[in-house]
């Protein structure tokens, strides 16, 4: 029931929840979850252990959307979980390159 539900247009609360109560999770399926939907890869690496690199981290958040409330926000939240420090302070920095003013 795993590939459907990661393969059809399903939130990732349901997704999550689906895989935290399954007896086994294909690589197949973290793979599609990963592609897929971003933040809930980070989420379920936070909350099942899963091995994820900074890279790997770091690249789920920016590719998250919906600010710090939305999907983005979980990714960080998760990373944080996972002890990747060195990731939220690059995130911190890129955050203040960005907002600091440019001069010509």
């Amino acid at each position: 029931m795993l590939p459907e539900l990661v393969a059809q247009d399903t939130e990732g609360w349901i997704v999550s929840r689906a895989v935290l109560r399954a007896a086994t999770v294909t690589e197949r399926v973290w793979e599609a979850v990963f592609a897929r939907l971003p933040a809930t890869y980070a989420y379920l690496c936070a909350k099942t252990g899963r091995s994820c690199s900074d890279e790997e981290a770091l690249a789920l958040v920016n590719e998250s959307e919906g600010g710090f409330m939305g999907d983005r926000g979980l990714a960080i939240w998760a990373v944080g979980q996972m002890g990747k420090l060195q990731v939220l302070d690059q995130l911190r920095a890129e955050l203040e390159d960005a907002s600091s003013p440019r001069r010509f």
